[in-house]
């Protein structure tokens, strides 16, 4: 036996592991690459979702602010307008 023949034979159980783990480890990356996708994924769709509800309420919470306004300005006027007809009957 050669001592290259020696040598490859010694030297082969270390390839053979040096191989699985370098499969391993691209396995690993590749799951971790995926997972951070999704990830990245995930929080533009929960910035998209809050920029859609923000859009959404700003209007919405303008219409509920007159309507609360309106809704005040509309008793204030039927309480004058009660005051003003018990004046009238008085007299």
């Amino acid at each position: 036996m050669h001592a290259k023949d020696s040598f490859d034979i010694a030297v082969a159980p270390t390839e053979r592991l040096l191989r699985e783990q370098q499969m391993i480890f691209d396995r690993t990356l590749e799951l971790a690459r995926d997972q951070l996708v999704h990830s990245e994924k995930l929080a533009a769709l929960g910035s998209l979702v809050t920029g859609v509800a923000h859009e959404m309420n700003t209007p919405v919470g303008k219409c509920v602010t007159a309507a609360s306004a309106f809704d005040y300005r509309v008793a204030e006027f039927a309480e004058l307008v009660q005051c003003h007809s018990r004046g009238h009957a008085d007299q």
